[in-house]
Formats: structure tokens, C-alpha cells, sequence
């Protein structure tokens, strides 16, 4: 649980930041439906009404990553990695990996999922590398 609160302590203020630096597009919608809130860019979005979809995975759900094309979810229990495009949510793969994967990052145009059982770091190479 450490982990999950150190991934939630830096995603967090990431997010903000990152709605923060965010186009002046929301005010204009805002202006245009002849509002003038105060801060356009967090009244905007929080005054639609959100809309949730959930999309099947693995077993235990554990780790999330984003490689600007894909959503990675590590599933601890089945120690699989499942791809998901992330426009739509649609099924894109699902890989195995070896004992206890836990958690999972992108970097170096590649996935990196760690694997508690054996105390090793799986390395998947994406679309983009095999080309």
C-alpha cells in the first residue's frame, strides 16, 4: 500500500499541474454558454456531468501506465500485463510476465513491470520499438 500512496503522492500534483497549463479552450466554452466563472478551467470540467466506463482486465488489478498510444494494467494475480488502446478501451493484448508482477512504467520507448516473486524487472518492447 506504500507504493500505491507514493504513485497517488506524485500523479496527483502532476495532474494538477498539468490542468493547470492547460489551453484557454475551456474558457471559451465556458464564455460561449454565457458563463464568467471565476477559475473557467476547473468549473468547466467539474459542471459536466462525468460519465464513467470500466474495461476488463486480469485478475487483482494492481499498476497503471500510459506510453502516449496505450494504457498498461499490471494483474498481479494472473502475473499478466493487459494492453488497452486508450482511445476506445479496447483489448489490445494481454502478456505474460514471470512471478508476482506489481507494478509498471513506461520509459525508454518500452514497458518495464517489476516482479516481486522473483525479484527481477520484465522489460516489454511496444509497437513503436519493433518497427
Amino acid at each position: 500500500m506504500k507504493k500505491c500512496a507514493k504513485i497517488i503522492d506524485f500523479l496527483i500534483p502532476a495532474l494538477v499541474i498539468f490542468l493547470m497549463s492547460a489551453t484557454s479552450a475551456p474558457a471559451n466554452l465556458a464564455a460561449s454558454r454565457g458563463a464568467q466563472p471565476a477559475n473557467p478551467l476547473i468549473t468547466t470540467h467539474l459542471s459536466a456531468p462525468l460519465a464513467s466506463q470500466s474495461f476488463k482486465v486480469g485478475a487483482d488489478p494492481y499498476g497503471i501506465a500510459f506510453d502516449g498510444t496505450n494504457i498498461w494494467v499490471v494483474n498481479h494475480r494472473d502475473n499478466t500485463v493487459t494492453k488497452l488502446r486508450a482511445s476506445d478501451g479496447a483489448l489490445a493484448g494481454t502478456y505474460a510476465v514471470p512471478g508476482g508482477a506489481e507494478a509498471v512504467a513506461f520509459g525508454g520507448g518500452n514497458i518495464w513491470v517489476t516482479n516481486i516473486g522473483f525479484d527481477t524487472v520484465t522489460k516489454l518492447v511496444t509497437v513503436h520499438q519493433r518497427a
